[in-house]
């Protein structure tokens, strides 16, 4: 009997894969995938600004716009404020919070969330 388990669990641990394991390899893999979906968006994004697409997809967010309200992560207090996007680039948005001493700062578009819809 003792064998019988021991061939049913071998074959029971071959039917579930080989296990994926936090290493750092794994880790930069699915990070360098999330950087390329990311630039395929931000891409999909610039085509529909210059009027080389009708509209986006259902799936995808709007694009961010300068003047839009949003609430950002300061990089510097690390604190979330209410801020307004003055500049759109790549991956980055210079926003002005609204408290004055928070000034305005270069945050990356992760870092960001809308307030308002338009």
């Amino acid at each position: 009997m003792k064998n019988f388990t021991y061939v049913f669990g071998g074959i029971k641990c071959r039917s579930l894969g080989k296990p994926r394991r936090l290493s750092k390899r794994f880790l930069e893999e699915e990070r360098e995938k999330l950087e390329t979906y990311r630039n395929l968006v931000r891409k999909h994004y610039q085509d529909v600004r210059m009027g080389h697409l009708g509209g986006l997809p259902i799936d995808l967010p709007r694009p961010l716009m300068v003047g839009q309200r949003v609430i950002a992560r300061h990089p510097k207090t690390k604190e979330h404020c209410k801020g307004s996007i003055l500049t759109v680039d790549w991956n980055k948005c210079r926003v002005q919070f609204e408290l004055q001493e928070m000034g305005v700062e270069l945050v990356a578009v992760c870092l960001l969330s809308f307030i308002d819809k338009l």
